[in-house]
């Protein structure tokens, strides 16, 4: 291949990657909304660059994840949450950060995550038993990390029963 070529080839290689994240920050509007100095919110941009790399990362994880992924019930403390994770400690004091999706059915309604938390179908203290997929991996450096998908939660403290809106359905 003649060195032109080569060059030619490498610079299309480089846009193909670069515009697709350049795009996230040159093309958003930020429709007057800034922060206390009067920047854009650099969390939105962040949320957008992250959902643009998930378009292309996304069905790779999700395949990765499900490939292997078992169903398992773990039961402990709500100690705390942040976002999309909520930590449990379980009897045997092991902590444990389960992932949740965002939007939850109660009954006949459907709450977001965080409306969960603030209305009070789980608390901080509470017990709770989760059904959730889990995947654990290992690599050649005996470095194992253990994910966690939860998908429907029952709260023994007070009875609540929830269960993750989601595109698909998990069956044992």
């Amino acid at each position: 291949m003649k060195t032109q070529s080569k060059i030619l080839f490498a610079a299309a290689l480089a846009l193909v990657i670069a515009l697709p994240l350049m795009s996230v920050a040159m093309t958003y509007s930020y429709e007057g909304e800034t922060d206390d100095s009067g920047s854009p919110h650099r969390e939105r941009a962040r949320q957008l660059l992250m959902q643009r790399v998930g378009q292309h990362w996304g069905p790779w994880f999700s395949s990765w994840f499900f490939k292997e992924a078992e169903i398992v019930t773990v039961e402990g403390t709500v100690t705390a949450h942040a976002r999309h994770v909520l930590v449990l400690t379980t009897d045997e004091d092991e902590r444990l950060n389960i992932v949740l999706p965002g939007s939850w059915n109660v009954d006949s309604e459907v709450f977001g995550l965080p409306q969960i938390f603030e209305e009070g179908y789980i608390s901080i203290g509470d017990e709770v038993s989760i059904k959730a997929l889990q995947r654990t991996v290992t690599n050649e450096n005996e470095v194992t990390i253990t994910a966690f998908l939860g998908y429907e939660i029952v709260d023994e403290t007070n009875g609540n029963h929830l269960y993750a809106v989601l595109p698909f359905n998990i069956e044992e």
